[in-house]
């Protein structure tokens, strides 16, 4: 385990840039690394890999991860590292398998200067043969166990030639989301191109991406959008192994 983890270091460059073409879904099962960003659980879905991945942008906020997700008793872990903007923050996770098509882990945050707390967050993630999955993330349940506004709920469905649809709900009042996100990515010769809309109190957010397939060994991403924080741009760089 060590001696694969080793060389991780040297090629993590700056990771989340399919999110963000895809309108910041985090809950909904993505089938990879970029899981680790809102749904690690999603990760004891797949089989055997292990990724590095990193990203950068626009804005002074910069991410770094290592995902290894044998899948073992233990199940998949991942390590993430997010720097700038005057916040520095650790976050680490756990999938814990329990059957073929089911995976419930759970994450640790650590927010270091100026605010130096920790947080967990409970995440679940179930798939189904028709290319169907679900998944949930409750955030900060350790502050905010009763207070659905921190949950988010996603769905998406995967066809056989690698095309996803996306669909999270975020921030509940009641049955009521206060989010509604909405995205799609098509595959095509080795390229995913994506599109996302966030559907938010006050106005709608747009995002357009383009990137490697998630089938690929080496990983490219680049997203574009535009909301309530202007335009951003985003790129990534990645390598996984099966």
């Amino acid at each position: 385990m060590l001696m694969t983890w080793l060389p991780l270091a040297a090629l993590v460059l700056g990771a989340g840039a399919r999110i963000d073409g895809l309108a910041g879904i985090e809950s909904a099962p993505l089938q990879g690394p970029w899981a680790l960003f809102g749904n690690p659980a999603a990760l004891g879905v797949l089989g055997s890999s292990w990724s590095a991945l990193g990203d950068f942008g626009s804005l002074d906020l910069r991410r770094y991860a290592v995902v290894q997700s044998n899948s073992t008793s233990r199940g998949p872990v991942g390590l993430l590292w997010e720097e700038g903007e005057e916040r520095d923050r650790w976050e680490i996770a756990f999938v814990l398998p329990d059957q073929a098509n089911l995976a419930y882990g759970f994450d640790i945050n650590y927010y270091g200067d100026p605010i130096e707390s920790f947080s967990f967050d409970l995440n679940l993630a179930a798939t189904y043969d028709s290319g169907l999955a679900l998944g949930l993330t409750w955030n900060d349940v350790a502050e905010r166990s009763a207070d659905p506004s921190h949950l988010r709920t996603g769905l998406s469905y995967l066809n056989s030639s690698g095309g996803v649809l996306l669909l999270e709900a975020d921030g509940f009042d009641g049955w009521n989301p206060d989010i509604l996100r909405f995205a799609v990515g098509v595959e095509e010769s080795g390229f995913e191109y994506r599109v996302g809309v966030v559907k938010r109190p006050g106005g709608r957010d747009w995002s357009l991406g383009v990137g490697t397939a998630s089938n690929q060994r080496f990983l490219l991403d680049y997203a574009w959008s535009n909301g309530r924080f202007g335009v951003q741009h985003r790129f990534a760089l990645g390598v996984r192994r099966n």
